[in-house]
């Protein structure tokens, strides 16, 4: 398998955040997230010295956060692609049409260990 992705590492014995931003303004049309199906693809080298987690926001005239970061990460060395829940579902955020669903992606490294971020996914319907 073939994946495009973004990597990180650091060599620094302390950790080192580097945080990707991805912002998509729905249409007016929106109606609604489709539950569970929002996810990011990841991977680490190491779940002791890398990680990756994503923060969902909605922007309406201001940042809101939607529940708390999605850890994404859990174990080494395999692709992984765990859907946000609970309150870090967007469709519990009470989106409407022309507003922004924004994504914090933050990956950590330390020791030379490596995080990758892949494809980010989510689906809506419109009214």
């Amino acid at each position: 398998e073939t994946y495009n992705f973004y990597k990180w590492t650091s060599p620094q014995v302390t950790q080192q955040d580097y945080s990707v931003y991805v912002t998509y303004q729905l249409p007016t049309t929106f109606k609604s997230f489709t539950s569970g199906l929002t996810s990011l693809q990841a991977r680490v080298s190491s779940t002791t010295d890398a990680s990756v987690k994503m923060q969902i926001y909605k922007n309406s005239g201001g940042l809101t956060t939607c529940g708390s970061n999605v850890t994404i990460t859990t174990s080494a060395n395999t692709w992984q692609f765990p859907a946000a829940s609970g309150a870090a579902d967007p469709s519990t955020c009470g989106f409407v049409g022309g507003d922004s669903i924004v994504f914090k992606i933050t990956l950590a490294s330390k020791s030379n260990a490596n995080a990758y971020i892949g494809n980010l996914g989510f689906t809506f319907s419109n009214s």
